[in-house]
């Protein structure tokens, strides 16, 4: 017989057991849950007027936009909150790293201000 590692034993252990406690969740709120599909229940929610027009008309490519560039500049938290919290175990090597990532992200968004990107006024 094979020897398993007890941590990696009480792991998968572990994932199973969530897995099946997710699953009887899932079906208990299926069961439980009352089904009253009526016609108002199932239309789009429209803040409580009348469709204006399908909801499948395509959004302008400026709402994209923004999207993106909120999730770049977001992402830049990420590595730049684990890089403060050990900038002082880090060599001058990692300062200078860091100091180019956030110049490039700087000039970045000097160019994406310059263009106009970041501003609400041109979509309309």
């Amino acid at each position: 017989m094979y020897y398993i590692d007890n941590n990696i034993f009480s792991f998968f252990l572990f994932g199973i057991i969530c897995i099946f406690f997710v699953f009887v969740l899932l079906g208990i709120m299926f069961f439980l849950s009352t089904k009253n599909y009526e016609h108002e229940k199932i239309l789009p929610y429209e803040c409580g007027f009348e469709e204006f027009s399908s909801s499948r008309n395509l959004l302008d490519i400026h709402y994209y936009i923004i999207a993106i560039l909120f999730l770049l500049f977001d992402i830049e938290t990420v590595y730049l909150i684990p890089w403060c919290l050990n900038v002082i175990l880090l060599d001058w090597v990692g300062f200078v790293v860091m100091f180019i990532f956030i110049l490039l992200l700087l000039i970045g968004f000097v160019f994406e201000w310059s263009k106009g990107s970041l501003n609400w006024m041109n979509y309309e």
